[in-house]
């Protein structure tokens, strides 16, 4: 088999089209995210090609969506198009946007909250959420639970799943991980491999203990309502369930 290997930090996010394969069917968190509200305005946080954004406004609630990743944006504003939908994507920092409205509902899936590899930068982004949301907004998202399976080192790549890209062709895709006890943090190099070539990229995630979340989420202004183990929503086990999914709202 020829081989072609790329690396980029970065990678996960440049290519939206494979992401979307990858990714973009993904539906088993529309329960969750469109329960709590009938009408009304959503922001979308992290939104990537537009999987959440549009599912809501199929679901008759005014969207707009912010990632930081131009590409992303593209991609999510052309299948919006295609569908019909006028959802706004916008290019911001999910720790320090600013916007000239506020939300019914402010959702943040896929386990983006990850992303925000320090403490100071979770309170940031806890912060706009605040302040975009209405009185008594909702604000819902997910993470991963600090759980052993998550918090380890693995130097071999161990197989995760596998896809169909935009040609058919089927993408396996196999992983490493190397945790970070210090800073609770662990990096993600992602295999994909075709029949006559794989990639490589690398991804950091910072991993935020249960007490800690709620210690955060109550500092920043929000109640919580419920918690689950998954997106099914199974009582939330802080020993054994793999996620943390969160319903809150904005305290009066």
């Amino acid at each position: 088999m020829k081989k072609k290997t790329s690396i980029n930090i970065t990678q996960e996010y440049q290519h939206p089209g494979l992401y979307d394969c990858e990714y973009g069917n993904f539906t088993e968190d529309f329960d969750i995210f469109s329960s709590y509200i009938n009408s009304g305005q959503v922001l979308d946080l992290a939104c990537g090609t537009g999987r959440l954004t549009i599912e809501l406004a199929k679901r008759g609630l005014e969207c707009v969506g912010i990632d930081k990743s131009v590409s992303m944006l593209s991609m999510a504003q052309a299948k919006s198009k295609a569908l019909g939908f006028d959802i706004f994507y916008l290019q911001e920092d999910i720790r320090k946007f600013q916007l000239e409205q506020k939300f019914n509902l402010i959702a943040m899936a896929g386990n983006s909250f990850q992303a925000l590899l320090n403490e100071s930068d979770q309170r940031s982004c806890l912060a706009c959420v605040s302040w975009h949301l209405k009185r008594c907004g909702f604000f819902i998202f997910n993470t991963r639970n600090t759980v052993a399976d998550e918090m380890k080192t693995s130097r071999e790549f161990e197989y995760w799943h596998d896809f169909l890209d935009a040609n058919g062709n089927r993408v396996k895709v196999y992983g490493t991980q190397h945790y970070d006890s210090f800073n609770n943090t662990v990096l993600y190099t992602t295999k994909r491999v075709w029949q006559t070539h794989h990639t490589l990229s690398k991804i950091t995630l910072k991993f935020t203990n249960f007490p800690t979340l709620l210690h955060l989420l109550n500092q920043a202004g929000f109640e919580i309502l419920e918690v689950y183990g998954s997106f099914s929503r199974e009582p939330f086990d802080s020993n054994n369930s793999k996620d943390i999914i969160i319903v809150s709202r904005k305290k009066l």
